[in-house]
């Protein structure tokens, strides 16, 4: 087994045309892309938008990952007044 080598980094890790796409761990189809839902919840301490990320696969649908993003003392741009 050969160590790999520190000063030439391209021959150590494949291209990423060559790496196959990742799978849905809940149906094992491949994720040639993926699906986004988004939305923003007022919060007390601001503004919160929500990101989910779901299976495109039509039987499966599943999420994937959820991130939440908290934007303090923030507002929505639509209740911002703006000086006339």
């Amino acid at each position: 087994m050969n160590a790999p080598n520190k000063y030439d980094p391209p021959s150590n890790t494949p291209l990423l045309e060559e790496l196959p796409p990742p799978c849905c761990p809940h149906c094992s189809k491949a994720l040639p892309s993926v699906n986004c839902y988004q939305w923003v919840i007022e919060l007390q301490a601001g503004m919160a938008l929500v990101l989910s990320i779901y299976c495109p696969n039509f039987e499966c649908r599943k999420l994937l990952h959820t991130q939440v993003m908290i934007a303090p003392k923030g507002e929505e741009p639509g209740r911002i007044a703006r000086p006339s």
